[in-house]
């Protein structure tokens, strides 16, 4: 299946659960920004993908960010659902 097949599933999965519509600019805005910070940061890469990171420490890794970002709940759930995936 080709990347832009399964990108589009899951833009529209996070459109669909999306209820203001409103906050759709505001989910793709930060689903730029994490996308850019994890292109950016080295560090954030070795441990979002490191296999001897146990994807509990990941997961809360991933949460942490998020909440420091202050991202959408909506864009936090899709990108524990990316990392679980390994879309990430």
């Amino acid at each position: 299946m080709s990347f832009r097949i399964i990108a589009e599933r899951y833009a529209q999965g996070l459109a669909e659960s999306i209820e203001n519509t409103s906050d759709l600019d505001t989910a793709a805005e930060q689903l730029r920004a994490f996308s850019d910070l994890y292109r950016d940061v080295a560090d954030l890469r070795t441990v979002l993908d490191n296999p001897a990171i146990t994807p509990a420490q990941r997961t809360e890794a991933l949460k942490d960010l998020c909440a420091r970002l202050e991202l959408l709940p909506v864009v936090t759930r899709t990108l524990e659902l990316l990392m679980q995936r390994g879309r990430i």
